[in-house]
C-alpha cells in the first residue's frame, strides 16, 4: 500500500466516523427535544392510577401522534409478569 492510499484510507475512515458521530447527536438531540416538548404527557401517564385516567392524558398530545404514542403503551401494559 503506498502512502496516497493510507492516507485516503485514513481520510475516509475520518470522514465516516465524523458522519456517524453527527448522526448520534442528532438523534440524542431529537430524543431530548421531544421528551422535553411532551414531558406534560410522559408525567401525565406516569401519574395516572388507572387506565382511564392514563387514557384521559392523550389530549396532551397532537392528533398526529397518538396513535404512535398509544400504541407503545398499549401494547406495553399487556404485558405480564408470570
Amino acid at each position: 500500500m503506498t502512502p496516497a492510499q493510507a492516507a485516503k484510507s485514513r481520510t475516509t475512515a475520518a470522514v465516516s466516523g465524523l458522519v456517524t458521530a453527527a448522526l448520534a447527536l442528532a438523534v440524542v438531540a431529537a430524543t431530548f427535544t421531544f421528551q422535553q416538548v411532551y414531558s406534560d404527557y410522559f408525567t401525565c401517564t406516569e401519574d395516572a392510577l388507572t387506565q382511564s385516567s392514563r387514557e384521559d392524558c392523550k389530549d396532551l398530545l397532537p392528533p398526529e401522534l397518538r396513535p404512535l404514542l398509544q400504541d407503545r403503551s398499549s401494547s406495553a401494559a399487556g404485558l405480564s409478569l408470570r
